[in-house]
């Protein structure tokens, strides 16, 4: 139960912790022992997987003992009730926490002591139980077939865990035999000769102690780290092993201790006054160390690297083959990356653990370490410098307008790289120097490549004016850029691009411009900017970044503010150029009041002078992009707005392309598979040459939400649209609502007064909002799973009551569960009714109805006449379980987009609504289709 706490807590952070200032996409969860071993039970929990990012688990008791069996915890339970006198579970609740933990202590001792009630119970009574609800009877092969793929995890022990045990009350030492044999007693299944390992305890402690003279340790405290080693560290090293294979772990021993007084290693917990800075309990001489232990946690919590100006070197995450462990010496400035702590002892302990076998089989399915998957790459490169120079300049692009571009070089303790390297480049109006940028530096500079990020023209440190998002002239800017780099005498000739979002569309700009890139990764973008930002004719109501709310225009943002806190290049060291820079920027363009103008597809903009959104799509631009020969990785989201942009776009390139669909939305962390190793997995096979086999893998990735096999992932050759099967559910009744195979022959409908202000975005994981105050159609509960995997098609037919022209609609899938209440939305369309018209895409657009959406073929709304609207919905890949419900629900508001009456809402709450009348059976029955593409058709 404690552990489903911990969940419900986590939703609440995920759903609240904005209002309080907090980032729901950087969560981090952490804990010391007991909540350590919270910790890792969160991090086997597939439903906890989403609400957080980073891990801290200190001094991790994880698997093997620390976790019952469901008939070890059932066996356990009676033993509590006949202590306890107890008989039900009423009567337990009812005894007071004294004697429960009474209870329970004795329990424990009768089961250490070797009482035969307990003979064949090896576990630590009252652990988390292996009960296939929390933790998973597959717990270990989820950790190592990528359950936690993304969540990056800091993993570590103090060198004297239980030193204090090993001591007499005067704290004089226990003899060596007394030393082992308590250590022989805390592990009896392994170490003793009544447990199941008996015939081999001698073997194993007879060799444990021959390591002493190369460990510089006597048998006591050979008997201390034998104790240590099978409670903690091994289990921890057990987690890391599993982990590592899929994401980064940073491992840690700890050997630094604030009371060196004692004559015993750093023990448990010592270490958590000085995380937590309480300096009062910290030696005065000790103060400077402490407070770099402390900065490290720090940076991990920030940013997920732990890597900071205090540590004495770079701490490297943790892998299978080298065992990379940070040594925390007993002087921190003598700390020291070390391959494996007593390495020896960990490989003649493991495989007394009961995962081991699971694990074994793991690694020896990758040949020496070598491994090229998604998510997952070792044994073909390698991150060989540690840290890199940054040099920032000014480069005047062909009109003459000076861009602030920065590059950094590779270094190696300190000397920078000699030769020419391949360069990852990235053209963002976001900042040049934003943290994003600082994280690929270190990334791509670690593993080779020279690493470049540019500040958009009328943006960071650039000069010139930023008339409109993702202008021609952007393009033509990003052109030169990379014009430049290939000049460099750092770049090798060869060069690729990465970016998400806007970033995304840079890239697809610079392809529209050049054929001097090699390799492009590009993330959640839109394809045709009108579908992308004003899909089905409604505007959406955010993605203002990266617009600056001056001061000017009504906002607090001032070019002094803006100068105090943008980088300058190198050269001007006074920050004269950069002023003169951000004076240019104050005449910027605005997006979203610019978008919110251009209703039509064909709308005129002063800002171009032109049609804005065909002049900027890449769609209009699909031959010069495939004509550039680069080799794009797309990287795509089940919940991410643009996602049908991203199938859009690979349907339409003819270079070589690749595409993976991860369980993201646009804005939250993008893990499971981690996109940086996608990044350098592509970059080392385009731009390095390397053989990694990812041209081998079929080209489409596909994550399917809630299904168990392989985390969810499928590979395909294509994304077959009109393939596989389609199931009709139709939206039915009056009064009582449902979703059901069976169409109602006869007339039927619901009239429905539009209700303005739904708070359900087009990113919610909630639908419960707009299934209170839309028209919220349920199927019954599901016998089997129910998969949909396509694009859904919505065929409203309505009728208008009142006298409006025009209306907007919007539909939302969700997943409901009937015993929680909770319904997860994940997918969603929407169409203006007056641009309802379609006709053939001047692009490959899946065969989905396209809407001109231009101003001369809108078609206003007649009162009194049915129309119907074919509404294609986001592609999606979602298994309903069974035991859960469909539900469709449509209604006429949405938030986060400027729908029609949304003005009037704003201004008066109270404000009165159209009126509209949903056909539900009949001739004009409304009704959805349901994809299954890779299902045989029925």
């Amino acid at each position: 139960m404690g552990r489903l706490d911990l969940l419900e807590c986590l939703k609440w952070i995920n759903q609240n912790i904005e209002a309080f200032g907090g980032n729901p996409d950087d969560v981090t969860i952490g804990g010391h022992s007991a909540g350590s071993n919270n910790v890792t039970c969160l991090l086997m929990m597939e439903e906890a997987y989403q609400y957080f990012q980073k891990a801290i688990c200190q001094a991790s008791f994880c698997v093997d003992i620390s976790l019952e069996t469901k008939e070890t915890a059932e066996f356990v339970s009676q033993a509590l009730f006949e202590e306890l006198g107890v008989s039900t579970i009423d009567e337990l609740l009812a005894c007071t926490n004294k004697e429960v933990l009474e209870a329970q202590i004795k329990i424990s001792s009768s089961s250490a002591s070797g009482s035969s009630a307990f003979s064949n119970v090896e576990n630590k009574l009252f652990s988390p139980v292996i009960d296939d609800v929390v933790i998973p009877e597959n717990y270990y092969k989820y950790l190592l077939d990528g359950g936690c793929e993304g969540i990056t995890v800091m993993f570590g022990s103090n060198a004297g865990e239980y030193d204090q045990q090993f001591v007499d009350k005067e704290g004089n030492p226990l003899s060596d035999e007394d030393a082992l044999n308590f250590t022989i007693e805390q592990n009896w299944g392994k170490l003793s000769d009544r447990g199941w390992n008996k015939e081999n305890v001698q073997t194993i402690i007879k060799e444990f102690y021959e390591h002493n003279a190369e460990y510089n340790r006597d048998n006591w405290t050979a008997a201390k780290d034998l104790k240590n080693d099978l409670y903690l560290r091994c289990g921890a090293i057990m987690f890391a092993e599993a982990l590592s294979r899929y994401t980064d772990v940073y491992f840690y021993h700890l050997d630094w201790d604030i009371t060196p007084e004692n004559n015993l290693r750093a023990s448990h917990g010592s270490e958590n006054d000085v995380i937590a800075r309480n300096w009062s309990k910290v030696p005065t001489d000790m103060l400077e160390d402490a407070d770099v232990i402390s900065d490290t946690w720090a940076a991990f919590i920030r940013t997920g690297n732990p890597n900071n100006d205090g540590l004495p070197v770079k701490w490297t995450s943790y892998n299978n083959k080298t065992h990379n462990t940070l040594y925390f010496a007993p002087k921190i400035s003598d700390s020291r990356m070390v391959e494996g702590v007593r390495q020896k002892d960990v490989d003649l302990l493991m495989p007394l653990f009961r995962e081991y076998p699971l694990l074994k089989a793991a690694l020896e399915e990758q040949p020496e370490g070598v491994v090229s998957k998604p998510g997952a790459y070792s044994g073909y490169s390698e991150a060989e410098y540690d840290g890199y120079q940054r040099y920032s300049v000014y480069v005047p692009v062909s009109d003459g307008t000076k861009l602030a571009v920065d590059y950094c070089i590779p270094t190696q303790s300190g000397v920078e790289v000699g030769e020419a390297l391949p360069v990852v480049f990235t053209y963002t109006p976001y900042g040049r120097q934003r943290a994003d940028c600082v994280t690929s530096a270190e990334w791509f500079t670690s593993y080779g490549y020279a690493f470049v990020s540019a500040d958009c023209r009328g943006m960071g440190a650039s000069y010139g004016t930023r008339d409109a998002a993702n202008s021609p002239q952007e393009a033509q800017d990003g052109a030169d850029i990379v014009a430049w780099i290939k000049d460099q005498n750092w770049c090798d000739g060869k060069l690729g691009t990465i970016g998400s979002s806007y970033v995304g569309q840079t890239q697809l700009a610079i392809l529209s411009k050049s054929q001097l890139v090699d390799a492009s990764v590009i993330g959640c973008t839109d394809y045709n900017k009108y579908d992308g930002w004003i899909r089905g004719g409604i505007p959406r109501a955010f993605g203002s970044m990266p617009d600056t709310n001056w001061e000017a225009i009504g906002g607090t943002v001032t070019v002094d503010s803006m100068v105090a806190t943008t980088p300058a290049v190198d050269e001007d060291t006074d920050k004269t150029m950069l002023r003169e820079a951000i004076e240019q920027h104050v005449a910027n363009g605005l997006q979203i009041p610019m978008f919110q103008r251009l209703l039509w597809r064909d709308s005129y903009s002063e800002e171009v002078d032109g049609a804005y959104w065909n002049l900027v799509s890449a769609s209009t631009n699909k031959e010069t992009i495939n004509a550039s020969g680069s080799a794009i990785y797309l990287m795509g989201g089940l919940y991410d707005v643009f996602r049908r942009d991203t199938f859009v776009i690979y349907e339409n390139l003819t270079t070589p392309k690749k595409m993976t669909i991860g369980p993201w939305y646009h804005t939250k962390a993008k893990v499971d598979p981690n996109w940086e190793i996608e990044q350098l997995r592509w970059f080392d096979y385009w731009l390095k040459g390397i053989d990694n086999g990812i041209m081998d893998e079929d080209p489409i990735y596909l994550k399917t939400a809630n299904r168990a096999e392989n985390n969810g992932y499928r590979w395909q050759t294509e994304w077959p649209v009109d393939a596989g099967s389609r199931t009709a559910m139709y939206l039915s009744g009056t009064d009582a609502l449902s979703l059901t195979t069976e169409k109602t022959e006869y007339e039927t409908y619901v009239d429905y007064d539009v209700v303005y202000g739904i708070a359900t975005g087009v990113e919610s994981a909630s639908s419960a909002d707009v299934d209170a105050k839309g028209l919220c159609f349920t199927t019954e509960p599901f016998a089997e799973d129910f998969e949909i995997t396509g694009h859904a098609m919505a065929h409203i037919n309505f009728e208008m009551l009142s006298d409006e022209t025009d209306i907007d609609f919007f539909v939302t899938v969700s997943d409901y569960d009937p015993e929680t209440g909770e319904s997860f939305l994940f997918d969603d369309g929407h169409l203006r009714a007056s641009l309802r018209g379609t006709e053939e895409a001047p692009y490959d657009f899946l065969g989905l109805p396209w809407h001109p959406a231009d101003e001369a073929g809108a078609a206003p709304i007649t009162t009194g006449e049915v129309y119907e609207l074919e509404i294609d919905l986001m592609p999606t890949s979602y298994i309903v379980p069974a035991g859960h419900c469909l539900r469709v629900t449509i209604s006429n508001s949405m938030d986060r987009f400027y729908y029609l009456g949304r003005s009037a809402f704003e201004a008066d709450p109270t404000c009165e609504t159209p009126s509209i009348r949903l056909y539900t059976g009949g001739e004009n029955a409304s009704y959805m289709e349901l994809p299954d593409l890779y299902a045989s058709a029925s």
